[in-house]
């Protein structure tokens, strides 16, 4: 991932890298000037990967295999401190993350 975004980043002013493993390099945190973290309860991460049939119903071992996965590295480090943190189980401003984009 850190690869794929440094030559992004080389080719382009804006790059969004999303997903379970966004935080988890120090190398690749560096990269950006802007971060986003979002926040979800299992309950509803469940609820929404039971739902989501894009690519076919996912048994259920995979979806704990997700969950696990992100309890190891689906946190936002402490270098961080100037992320929005967002509750995914609301709705939110849009206004506001337009806001924090275009800071300075």
């Amino acid at each position: 991932m850190f690869s794929d975004a440094s030559k992004a980043l080389e080719n382009g002013k804006h790059v969004i890298v999303e997903g379970l493993m966004a935080f988890a390099d120090e190398r690749l945190n560096r990269l950006f000037n802007r971060h986003i973290f979002l926040t979800l309860g299992k309950e509803e991460f469940e609820q929404r990967k039971k739902n989501d049939l894009r690519w076919g119903k996912e048994p259920e071992w995979y979806i704990a295999h997700i969950w696990d996965s992100f309890l190891k590295y689906g946190k936002l480090p402490a270098n961080i401190p100037d992320a929005l943190i967002l509750d995914a189980e609301q709705d939110f401003d849009l206004n506001k993350v337009v806001k924090y984009l275009r800071k300075l």
